[in-house]
């Protein structure tokens, strides 16, 4: 502790030393200033001024623009003058590619007019379209063919005719002396099903197909005397009885409203009249249902 003590630290900051530093500083600084200020005078020597700059690109400007204009008027296409230009159809309809085709100067002349002449036939739902490549600008493009004309497949009138759906009429003119279903038989006197309608007529009055069909029975019983059935092309089949003649015999095609007989009182009756009967899926219906 008294050894330390006894010692003293040099006074390092003396009055002459900082003046010695603040000069070396001032003329440091001052060189810098010289320096600096030298630059910038080199700098403005070696730029032109700003009127100079301008005009320089003013000329520039109306030198390039009359080039360009000159130079437009003479220069020639690069192309040849056989260039074909072969644009793809997109049947889609995405887009169309347009293909460049340009000929090699080591190759030979290809004959353009064969290209030109060249048929491509696409399929568009179902009608044919033929590629034809235009001689003048090169371009393919889908030229239709003819549409067929389509003709009517009417029928004729009488085939019409023919076709049209009858309507079924009356086998003869007369009041309906008997309904179909049960009723009191008019002979015998006791309820019994009747599986048609009784139409009261004079005797030897002419009885008509009530459709057009085919005679399938043409014969005589007991009960209804003689008797026709004919079979229609509707699947239904009519019975005419109490005949008092058959017109038509087995296997006959008739025609609606051809007479088939004559009404008369064959059979058990209790009078003149026609008993008219509608067979429809193997049962019997009732006739005015039909009618």
């Amino acid at each position: 502790m008294e050894r330390n003590a006894g010692k003293r630290r040099p006074q390092s900051n003396s009055p002459a030393k900082r003046k010695s530093l603040i000069s070396s500083a001032t003329a440091t600084l001052s060189a810098g200033i010289k320096w600096t200020h030298g630059i910038f005078g080199n700098l403005r020597n070696a730029i032109p001024p700003l009127r100079d700059i301008v005009i320089v690109i003013a000329i520039t400007t109306i030198t390039f623009a009359f080039g360009f204009v000159v130079g437009r008027g003479t220069v020639q296409s690069v192309l040849p003058s056989d260039f074909v230009t072969i644009q793809e159809i997109d049947i889609q309809g995405t887009g169309s590619h347009l293909a460049d085709v340009t000929e090699d100067p080591g190759l030979k002349d290809i004959d353009t007019s064969q290209i030109a002449k060249e048929e491509a036939v696409t399929e568009i739902e179902d009608a044919p379209i033929i590629q034809v490549a235009d001689a003048n600008t090169g371009v393919v493009g889908p030229v239709p063919t003819k549409t067929p004309e389509v003709k009517s497949e009417s029928p004729p009138p009488q085939r019409i005719a023919s076709i049209k759906k009858e309507e079924m009429i009356m086998p003869v003119q007369g009041k309906v002396v008997s309904e179909f279903g049960w009723r009191k038989h008019p002979v015998y006197q006791d309820w019994r099903y009747h599986t048609g309608i009784d139409i009261g007529v004079a005797e030897g009055s002419p009885v008509s197909a009530v459709l057009s069909g085919k005679v399938v029975e043409s014969d005589s019983n007991r009960e209804l005397g003689r008797y026709i059935v004919i079979e229609h092309p509707n699947g239904i089949k009519t019975k005419y009885g109490h005949l008092d003649s058959n017109a038509v015999k087995g296997g006959d095609s008739v025609k609606q409203g051809q007479t088939i007989g004559n009404a008369g009182s064959s059979g058990v009756t209790s009078g003149s009249y026609i008993h008219f009967e509608v067979i429809s899926g193997g049962k019997s219906g009732n006739p005015e249902e039909f009618l």
